[in-house]
């Protein structure tokens, strides 16, 4: 049975598919302007020579980070930008090379009220055409208001709370090394921007995501839209820190990463850790969004390590260490934005497991 859905109009049904999202070919030009996007400096994902002989891969490869960004994309555009993307949660299982060909799927799975909400319950996933398999899946949830009003914002504490990104901290498991497994409950970092957010760092991640819908760049949209103003796309926060020049210097080591130079906030290196950074993978993560930030609005957020594990096998082969962390993310004034448990995978490069 479908669930009418006043906002847009028409019916919603289990089992429905959503219009495909294909970005095409993702060339080592679009990495290289998504990094500058990001503001991400790993070498993984733009120097040829650092990630054939240093990460043992036979290209650079496509960042999580954009690949996140696809899936919020393909979820506006399939509810006419009129739902409220609530929660997104994402594994990456396979390795997306620069010049593979992306494409977004998914179908609903469940549709029903949550809480004071309409919801639709979504399967999503991203096809690598090219490699000719999925290597991203994920599930999705996204919120109306039953009266057709547009939502500006969830918190969430009337939402089940199953349903939430889980915020318990875990014991880090056996074989884990001894500093990574204590900093398990700790605060890693905290970044408060230093300048608000603008319209020209939201009009590079539009140019880099690729056909962003007009309300998250373009004033003249912003103003009719319910927001009254621009807004960053749901996902920002994750990458929109800022940080004073000079205070995130590049290393002139030619082994060196290069993730000593970017803001984020919960994905540590893993140098710190003592182990080698080279073998850096996202491996995908939970979000819950509480609020769109504003074009004029300044960004802060805060990590603490979660949980960290050994696994014997990672998405590229071999063993490696799995380090969730808790990130929080807020408008200056005190406006949550996002919560996000994320996951980052260092494959141990230099054991035999």
């Amino acid at each position: 049975m479908g669930l009418a859905i006043p906002a847009l109009g028409r019916t919603v049904d289990k089992g429905m598919a959503l219009p495909p999202l294909n970005k095409g070919r993702v060339t080592h030009g679009h990495l290289m302007r998504w990094c500058a996007a990001q503001q991400n400096w790993d070498k993984v994902h733009f120097n040829q020579d650092y990630v054939r002989t240093k990460s043992r891969l036979p290209d650079v490869y496509v960042n999580g980070a954009i690949k996140q960004q696809f899936v919020t994309q393909f979820l506006t555009n399939a509810f006419d930008a009129k739902g409220w993307i609530w929660r997104i949660d994402y594994r990456f299982h396979g390795i997306d090379f620069a010049c593979d060909v992306l494409q977004v799927e998914g179908k609903v799975t469940a549709v029903g009220t949550i809480g004071p909400h309409l919801g639709v319950d979504i399967e999503v996933g991203i096809v690598n055409q090219t490699q000719g398999k999925q290597t991203t899946t994920g599930a999705a949830t996204v919120l109306f208001d039953p009266g057709g009003l547009p939502l500006l914002g969830v918190v969430g504490d009337d939402l089940p709370p199953p349903r939430r990104v889980p915020t318990g901290i875990e014991p880090a498991t056996e074989r884990v090394l001894p500093a990574m497994a204590a900093a398990v409950g700790t605060v890693l970092n905290r970044v408060d921007s230093f300048i608000p957010t603008d319209l020209g760092r939201l009009r590079l991640f539009a140019e880099a995501i690729m056909d962003v819908h007009p309300m998250h760049w373009d004033p003249a949209v912003g103003r009719l839209s319910p927001y009254g103003r621009v807004v960053a796309p749901p996902l920002y926060p994750l990458h929109g820190l800022e940080s004073p020049p000079g205070t995130r210097q590049l290393s002139q080591d030619p082994d060196a990463l290069g993730r000593e130079g970017v803001n984020d906030v919960g994905r540590p290196d893993g140098s710190q850790f003592g182990i080698d950074p080279s073998g850096i993978l996202n491996g995908g993560c939970r979000v819950e969004v509480q609020s769109l930030l504003r074009a004029g609005e300044t960004l802060s957020a805060e990590s603490t390590v979660a949980s960290a594990a050994y696994r014997a096998e990672t998405p590229a082969g071999g063993p490696g260490l799995y380090l969730d962390t808790l990130n929080r993310y807020w408008e200056s004034g005190g406006r949550p934005l996002l919560t996000e448990r994320q996951t980052m995978i260092y494959r141990l490069l230099t054991t035999d497991g």
